[in-house]
């Protein structure tokens, strides 16, 4: 996946964008950011609570089906837009952080391919590419670097709202409907409590990689201040930064090719849906694709495209 606070950052600029999508959508992303940056971390909540039950929820939604969520809650929304309510706003909010998270892993998870090789068989490299570029990103975008406060406060206002448990329901719904199959009952409640806690758990310190996704791997890293990366890792600030292999062939900067790419994907891939909300003729699934969200390939394409880079 992008690094966890990649995640938040993209959509964060995204939502600052009112020239880009409108002031009806402006408003309703950033009245609701905290769902929105909860939408963004959704697909990773579950792995800190995967030992819960049978099922790896996680994997599930970063492997197999993983535009059924999106597809489905969007048309329940498509339903209830005429006559929406605040708890549809809301709920919309947290569809499109979740949009984010495919969106953005979609296009990055192919720039860290071609820079580091496979997932699967490059675990550790991968994790500290990701943590690199968290860091830079992170610092480029807040002048600061990373501080887990920046974000597990707002994720922890979502459970203050009185339209957190209606968003927890109309999340455990899709997943009911996408992955009946798998006969176990999720439980997004618990994803978000076990999640938010771990992040308290961290703050004030920077030691605690594997919170956000496959756990037990690359422990001993740490998120490093963007100028101990620049000074003593500049091998890093090169290969996994400022001159990225590109899955083109090309060479290119992650802050333009990575993380701003995946800006303007997500832009549009928001101003589609949101314009949809209104008529028949959009349907989710021509935007979201059933993705691989470790290598970008669209896995319902013949010739298993990566769409971002096709």
């Amino acid at each position: 996946m992008a690094g966890a606070f990649t995640h938040f950052i993209i959509c964060d600029v995204a939502k600052r964008r009112r020239s880009v999508i409108g002031a009806e959508l402006w408003k309703i992303l950033n009245r609701h950011s905290e769902f929105l940056f909860l939408g963004a971390a959704s697909p990773d909540l579950p792995y800190l609570s995967f030992k819960a039950g049978e099922v790896n929820w996680a994997d599930v939604m970063h492997y197999e089906s993983t535009s059924g969520i999106v597809a489905s809650g969007y048309n329940e929304l498509k339903g209830h837009w005429p006559s929406k309510t605040v708890a549809d706003e809301i709920k919309l909010a947290w569809l499109l952080g979740y949009v984010s998270h495919l969106v953005a892993d979609a296009t990055i998870h192919p720039v860290v391919q071609a820079i580091v090789g496979l997932y699967e068989e490059n675990k550790e490299e991968h994790r500290i590419c990701e943590m690199t570029q968290d860091s830079l990103i992170f610092h480029m975008n807040k002048k600061t670097d990373i501080y887990y406060g920046e974000f597990s406060s707002i994720l922890k206002f979502c459970k203050e709202s009185p339209h957190f448990d209606d968003v927890m329901e109309f999340w455990k719904g899709q997943v009911l409907y996408n992955y009946a199959d798998k006969g176990e009952e999720p439980h997004p409640t618990f994803w978000f409590t076990t999640y938010t806690k771990a992040i308290d758990a961290a703050e004030g310190g920077s030691d605690v990689v594997g919170l956000f996704r496959h756990l037990g791997i690359g422990t001993d890293y740490i998120y490093r201040p963007r100028d101990e990366i620049v000074r003593d890792y500049p091998e890093y600030f090169e290969k996994y930064f400022q001159k990225v292999k590109l899955p083109d062939g090309n060479v290119g900067s992650f802050s333009s090719d990575g993380f701003e790419k995946a800006v303007i994907n997500l832009l549009s891939a928001w101003n589609t849906l949101y314009s949809g909300l209104g008529t028949a003729a959009i349907v989710a699934l021509s935007i979201i694709k059933n993705w691989n969200l470790d290598t970008g390939v669209n896995m319902d394409s013949p010739k298993k495209e990566v769409t971002y880079w096709a």
